[in-house]
């Protein structure tokens, strides 16, 4: 439970201050928000076969994620935009490979988020 409260304060400080440089009804506001979510259901649904990832961790930080984003903008529109955020994602796996993005994501994302990848 400790390091899912500090992995979250992490990432809120992350998100917070980058938000703070956008109006809230601005959509491009939630797009850190949003890319964060996609990239967390991303990484739970592709990557356990290829990089060791904490799902259950993974799941809880995601639903965070989503209820943050949901709260500031409503349901569908918050959704409307990670689902743009899936459709890159996506573009970027096929681009690379899933193998490939899944290693580049986690030697991008394991210092800032270390409680989502399992040592080894």
């Amino acid at each position: 439970m400790r390091r899912i409260a500090l992995a979250l304060t992490l990432w809120a400080a992350a998100v917070s201050a980058q938000a703070q440089a956008q109006p809230a009804d601005d959509p491009a506001a939630l797009r850190p928000i949003a890319g964060e979510a996609a990239l967390l259901t991303a990484l739970k649904n592709r990557c356990p076969a290829h990089v060791g990832i904490d799902v259950g961790f993974t799941e809880t930080l995601q639903g965070t994620v989503l209820m943050d984003g949901i709260r500031q903008a409503g349901k569908e529109p918050f959704m409307r935009i990670v689902k743009a955020e899936q459709a890159r994602i996506r573009a970027e796996i096929e681009a690379t490979g899933v193998a490939a993005w899944c290693q580049r994501q986690k030697s991008r994302l394991e210092r800032p988020y270390p409680d989502v990848f399992r040592p080894g």
